[in-house]
C-alpha cells in the first residue's frame, strides 16, 4: 500500500523541452516545507528504478519525510525504461540532467548559481547513473548515494535474472538492456564502465563523497557488483560509506535507505563528519 495519495502527492509538475532529448518533459518537484533561501538552497535529485517514473519514490516514502528538511529542493526527473545516461539508442539522459535539467532549476528557483550543495541518489539504475555523474561532475554534485545500485552493467552478457522472471523482477530483459547499452563491447558500455570512470575521476582534485548500501537479501548479481563497486572505489582513495544492510531489491528498503542517507548526508553539510 501507497504511503502517500497520489490523488493529492507533495509537490507539483514542472513540464519543459529537453534540447539534449528532443521532446517535452516532466518534473515532479518538492521544495523542503521551510522557507527556501537561495544562499543555502541544496538541490537533491532522486533517480528511480529501472521502469519508474517521477511518482516512484513518492509512493513508498512518508508523507512526513519532506517536512524533516530545511532549504532543500527534491527533484524527480524520468528516464522511463531507459537510463541516465547517454545510451546506445540514441537516448541523451546524461546530457539531459547536466544540461538541461540543473540549469533549468537554477533558473526556476533564481538560484542564479548560489546553491551551496547538490546530491544526486537513487535506487537501482538510479543508484548507479547518480554515482557515475557525482564521479563525472565532481564540480557539481558534491555528494550522490545509491541503494543497489546496478553497477558493472556495462559487464553484463545475457539474462542473469531469467529464473526470477517467474516472480516480480524488476530488471530489464536482455533486449531492454542492449537497447540501452549496446551489444557487448560497444562504445556505451566503455563509456560507462565503472572502473573507467573511477580512474578519470581519482585524477581530478575534487571527489564527491558517496555513500553506498546493498540489501542483504538483494539478487547475489546485485550485492556483488556492489562489492566490486566499492573495492574499487576503495582502492582509489574516494571517499565514501559502504555498507550492506537488512532489504531486497524493492520500493521499501530503498526509501527507507534513502532516508538515513538524506539525514547522514545534511549533518555531514552542518559540520558532523560522517566518516569519523
Amino acid at each position: 500500500m501507497y504511503n502517500i495519495s497520489l490523488k493529492n502527492p507533495p509537490g507539483y509538475d514542472l513540464q519543459h523541452y529537453s534540447e539534449s532529448l528532443k521532446r517535452k518533459k516532466t518534473l515532479r518537484i518538492v521544495p523542503s516545507a521551510k522557507t527556501l533561501n537561495n544562499n543555502e538552497t541544496r538541490f537533491c535529485v532522486f533517480f528511480h528504478s529501472f521502469g519508474g517514473d517521477r511518482f516512484s519514490f513518492l509512493k513508498h516514502t512518508s508523507a512526513s519525510f519532506f517536512k524533516n528538511f530545511t532549504n532543500t529542493v527534491f527533484i524527480f526527473p524520468e528516464s522511463g525504461r531507459y537510463w541516465f545516461i547517454n545510451d546506445a539508442s540514441g537516448n541523451r539522459y546524461e546530457d539531459y540532467i547536466i544540461l538541461d535539467l540543473l540549469p533549468l532549476i537554477s533558473e526556476h528557483f533564481n538560484f542564479e548559481g548560489n546553491s551551496k550543495h547538490m546530491i544526486i541518489g537513487g535506487f537501482s539504475m538510479g543508484g548507479a547513473a547518480a554515482v557515475y555523474l557525482s564521479l563525472k561532475y565532481p564540480d557539481i554534485f558534491d555528494v550522490s548515494f545509491s541503494y543497489s545500485g546496478a553497477f558493472y552493467a556495462s559487464e553484463r552478457v545475457g539474462d542473469p535474472y531469467a529464473k526470477d522472471r517467474q516472480n516480480k523482477c524488476m530488471m530489464p530483459t536482455e533486449n531492454e538492456h542492449c537497447r540501452v547499452w549496446g551489444l557487448p563491447g560497444s562504445m556505451v558500455r566503455k563509456m560507462y564502465d565503472p572502473n573507467e570512470i573511477i580512474n578519470f575521476a581519482s585524477r581530478k582534485k575534487r571527489t564527491p563523497k558517496i555513500i553506498i548500501a546493498v540489501g542483504a537479501q538483494d539478487y547475489p548479481r546485485v550485492i556483488k557488483m556492489n562489492r566490486k563497486m566499492n573495492e574499487a572505489l576503495e582502492n582509489a582513495k574516494i571517499k565514501k560509506i559502504y555498507s550492506e544492510i537488512e532489504g531486497d531489491h524493492t520500493w521499501k528498503w530503498a526509501t527507507s535507505f534513502t532516508t538515513d542517507a538524506i539525514d547522514t548526508i545534511l549533518k555531514e553539510y552542518e559540520g558532523i563528519n560522517y566518516n569519523n
